[in-house]
């Protein structure tokens, strides 16, 4: 087990992480970006990631937090060049998983904040769960992040509230709300 999962665990089976211990680690003058790569996962994939991604994340630490390193320092300004230059190179690393990293890391992506983008919510916008989003229906995540950005920066305006709270409610009840309206029958 890495030095720093051993380091995560203790001597515990379980733990509990929240975004807020992701934040403080990430926050840090020089944050352990391996530390942060293990926090993100643990939190974001309780129940395990697909296939073998988390050991191909493993095997590329080095690499990935290369990467990550220069996007906190310098930013992403252009999120197409930066996701296929980087895509072949980390194998597991989808767009669901890289979003929450940057997110984390404060990366401004395009002069927009990261938020975190998963399937949840490109299931929402597919399925057109809220008109304010009916322009992402077709939202590629590796290619249309920064759509994606931009629009929940100008839904939050709008309705003056941090981004991130759009992100979670979208999160929680993108699906739910959905169900629940079929169940209701058509309204008036």
């Amino acid at each position: 087990m890495p030095a720093e999962l051993e380091g995560i665990f203790g001597n515990q089976s379980d733990v509990f992480k929240s975004r807020q211990d992701i934040f403080d680690e990430a926050a840090k003058t020089i944050p352990n970006l391996e530390k942060v790569v293990y926090l993100t996962i643990l939190w974001g994939y309780s129940n395990g990631m697909r296939n073998d991604y988390f050991s191909c994340i493993v095997d590329q630490m080095l690499k990935l937090t290369r990467i990550l390193g220069q996007a906190r320092e310098r930013g992403i300004s252009d999120w197409k060049s930066h996701f296929s230059s980087t895509d072949n190179r980390l194998r597991g690393l989808g767009p669901s998983t890289r979003s929450k990293l940057l997110y984390f890391l404060g990366v401004k992506v395009e002069s927009y904040e990261a938020l975190i983008l998963d399937q949840r919510l490109v299931d929402a916008f597919k399925n057109k769960v809220f008109d304010d989003f009916s322009d992402l229906e077709h939202l590629k995540p590796e290619k249309d992040y920064v759509c994606y950005l931009r629009k929940m920066d100008a839904v939050a305006q709008s309705l003056a509230v941090p981004k991130e709270n759009i992100e979670m409610f979208l999160f929680t009840f993108g699906s739910q709300l959905k169900a629940n309206e079929r169940c209701l029958g058509s309204r008036p």
